[in-house]
């Protein structure tokens, strides 16, 4: 079988330097797991703000962008890359996606129909949230609701989406390990 993995990075304003590295050492890390187990790996690049776009590697590693957080916006484009492009009887799928956690309000319920028809057709759907402690601290202690939240919820009906947090660069490939002990 072929693989294509799509990754999808929140690349909005309040994604800051910090939150981008340990994004981008995760897919690096991904990228090079999944070239041991496969002999073919496609690898689709997203970014998105408040609109996504297919990007090329460089552009997705190096590219610096602004603006606001519309998470469906990503996952749609994610959807439609898999049902026009991708034939799912040879080809196995896996999403990555990350995100410091915020998303525009009223989003939530959108982006959580995308997963979840998301789901259906992919082996493995990868979400982490990279923050610094601090900053998690800091919505713990307010009891501000984020994407993890939602992405909690939805990984208690669906087997193949796994969460996690990464506060450090020293936790990248832990958490990375601890996705596909699994699979």
């Amino acid at each position: 079988k072929q693989a294509v993995m799509i990754l999808l990075m929140d690349v909005s304003g309040s994604m800051r330097e910090f939150e981008k590295e340990l994004s981008k050492k995760f897919f690096l890390l991904l990228y090079l797991f999944l070239k041991k187990v496969y002999t073919s790996v496609e690898v689709i690049f997203i970014s998105h703000t408040t609109e996504a776009k297919e990007v090329s590697e460089q552009e997705f590693f190096h590219n610096k962008e602004n603006g606001g957080t519309i998470v469906s916006s990503g996952l749609k484009l994610v959807k439609d890359i898999i049902d026009t492009r991708i034939d799912t009887s040879t080809t196995n799928i896996y999403v990555a996606q990350s995100s410091d956690g915020d998303n525009w309000e009223g989003d939530e319920k959108l982006s959580s129909t995308i997963i979840e028809e998301i789901l259906t057709k992919v082996q493995y759907f990868a979400y982490i949230q990279t923050e610094d402690a601090g900053r998690k601290e800091s919505k713990k202690r307010w009891e501000i609701e984020d994407l993890m939240t939602m992405y909690e919820e939805i990984a208690t009906r669906h087997k193949n989406l796994q969460v996690r947090h990464v506060s450090d660069a020293n936790e990248v490939y832990p958490v990375l390990r601890s996705l596909f002990e699994q699979t």
